[in-house]
C-alpha cells in the first residue's frame, strides 16, 4: 500500500505527515516524535478505536489520506519533583499546622478576659512589638513582658485555641485591678469585668 498524506494535531497545531500502512506503528510514532518533539514514551496518539499501540495493525484501523490523528503528550523536559516533600495537612503536626495555615489563633476566655484577650491579639499584630519581646535583651521591672512572649510563643507553635493562664496570673500580679471580685453578687464572686 502507498504512504498516506496524514495530519496530526498536538497543542493547537496542525503538521503533514506520510504514514506508510507497511510500516509498524513505532516508525509513524517516531515521525510524530520528528515533528512535535514529544518523546514516543509519552505520546499517545489517539486513533479509531482507541490509542495507536506498538502492535497495533493498520489494518484494523484503517487510516485514510487527509485523516487527522490528535496526539497528546508533553514536549521536552518534565517538571522537576519539588526539593522539598509536600507534606499534606493531615499530616502535619501543631507547630507546622499553624505556620502552613497562618491563621490567627484565638484565645479562651477564661471568665471576663475578653478585653485582655482582645488587647493581647491587637498587639500580636505590631511587628516592631513582637521584635522587641523575642530580643534576648529584654530587660523589664516586672515579668509581665516576658509572660507575653511566652503566650505569643505559645499562639505560634499551634492552631488550637490557646489558655492564657500563666499571662493572666502575671498580669494580675502585676496589676492587682485585674485580680478584683466582683462584689454586685450579679457574678457570683467571680473576677470583675475591666473595662466598663
Amino acid at each position: 500500500m502507498a504512504p498516506l498524506a496524514v495530519h496530526i494535531k498536538h497543542a493547537g497545531k496542525v503538521h503533514d505527515l506520510s504514514l506508510d500502512p507497511d510500516l509498524p506503528p513505532a516508525v509513524f510514532k517516531d515521525a510524530v516524535y520528528q515533528a512535535t518533539g514529544v518523546p514516543v514514551d509519552r505520546m499517545k496518539v489517539m486513533v479509531k478505536g482507541g490509542v495507536l499501540k506498538d502492535d497495533s495493525s493498520w489494518q484494523k484501523i484503517g487510516p485514510k489520506a487527509g485523516q487527522t490523528f490528535m496526539v497528546i503528550g508533553a514536549a521536552g523536559e518534565l517538571p522537576k519533583p519539588p526539593a522539598k516533600p509536600i507534606v499534606f495537612l493531615e499530616d502535619m503536626g501543631d507547630a507546622e499546622l499553624a505556620e502552613a495555615l497562618a491563621k490567627p489563633v484565638g484565645l479562651r476566655n477564661l471568665g471576663n478576659t475578653c478585653y485582655m484577650n482582645a488587647s493581647v491579639q491587637a498587639l500580636r499584630a505590631i511587628p516592631e512589638l513582637q521584635i522587641a519581646l523575642t530580643a534576648p535583651s529584654l530587660q523589664s521591672a516586672t515579668p509581665l513582658p516576658a509572660a507575653l512572649r511566652d503566650l505569643y510563643a505559645s499562639m505560634a507553635r499551634t492552631s488550637d485555641t490557646v489558655t492564657p493562664v500563666a499571662f493572666l496570673s502575671t498580669l494580675r500580679q502585676v496589676n492587682p485591678q485585674f485580680a478584683e471580685v466582683d462584689r454586685s453578687g450579679k457574678l457570683g464572686g467571680a473576677y470583675a469585668q475591666q473595662g466598663t
